[in-house]
């Protein structure tokens, strides 16, 4: 739209003239202008001829951009923006690649239950006489299970209780030998 309110119909062609680099004669890919002339170009195309040919000056002008002419070049995003909104960068489409496993999958390992894993004692028999010693380490099994067991006297004891005072005092034991 002009100052006065009119629209002006440019043509494509035209605006493709114009937004494409003077060096490739494609459209700009990631536009960058010379800062001395306001020639712009092709990030890559203008790099090249640049630093492969070791040029001093404007390929379109010959202006001179110094010893080191990197230095006078600028991105143009507002330009590269208007040509991309005119003209959209076309994707390729690409196939993936197909990934081939170089090395076959570990095989699958047998799961197990519990109960597989657990292992089957054979049973007691309560006709059996204990001794005295045998009932002492009767006793003590059933300690570190937590069972209420009854001494030849006929009291209660909490066996369970008593074992874990016996660890208590050798938890205590064993903190103050590691801490000296």
């Amino acid at each position: 739209m002009t100052m006065s309110g009119h629209y002006v119909n440019i043509r494509k062609r035209q605006l493709k003239e114009r937004l494409s680099c003077p060096l490739c004669c494609k459209l700009l890919r990631e536009a960058t202008t010379i800062c001395e002339c306001l020639h712009t170009f092709c990030k890559e195309c203008i790099y090249q001829k640049l630093l492969d040919e070791e040029t001093y000056c404007c390929p379109v002008c010959d202006v001179y951009l110094g010893c080191v002419p990197v230095e006078k070049l600028r991105p143009d995003n507002n330009l590269q923006d208007v040509r991309t909104k005119i003209f959209p960068l076309k994707r390729r489409k690409m196939k993936a690649p197909e990934i081939v496993p170089l090395i076959s999958p570990p095989a699958r390992r047998k799961e197990r239950s519990l109960s597989s894993l657990v292992i089957n004692t054979p049973p007691v028999s309560s006709q059996v006489s204990l001794s005295s010693r045998t009932k002492a380490v009767a006793r003590k099994a059933a300690a570190s299970r937590g069972i209420v067991s009854k001494t030849n006297s006929g009291r209660d004891v909490d066996i369970a209780q008593d074992q874990s005072e016996r660890l208590d005092s050798l938890e205590r034991s064993r903190k103050q030998v590691v801490s000296h």
